[in-house]
């Protein structure tokens, strides 16, 4: 009984890191990648990691892409 205990909680804590990193800006299709980065154990700790996990992904992401971004400068265009 305790094992299945344990497995449902496992699973809880999973699913709701996953839910907080879509709540706190990350794409859906990047949930899984970044969930590894969240160790909390209780849902206050998950939302606070999930934050800042965010919080980084914005900030590393803050260059602009040529073939992507108009807001870059081309000056033979």
């Amino acid at each position: 009984m305790s094992e299945k205990l344990e497995q449902t909680k496992a699973d809880y804590l999973s699913k709701l890191k996953q839910v907080k990193l879509a709540e706190a800006g990350v794409s859906i299709t990047d949930v899984d990648i970044y969930t590894k980065y969240i160790t909390g154990d209780s849902p206050e700790e998950i939302e606070k990691q999930a934050q800042a996990v965010a919080a980084d992904i914005k900030r590393e992401k803050s260059y602009t892409d040529v073939y992507v971004d108009d807001r870059s400068w081309r000056p033979f265009k």
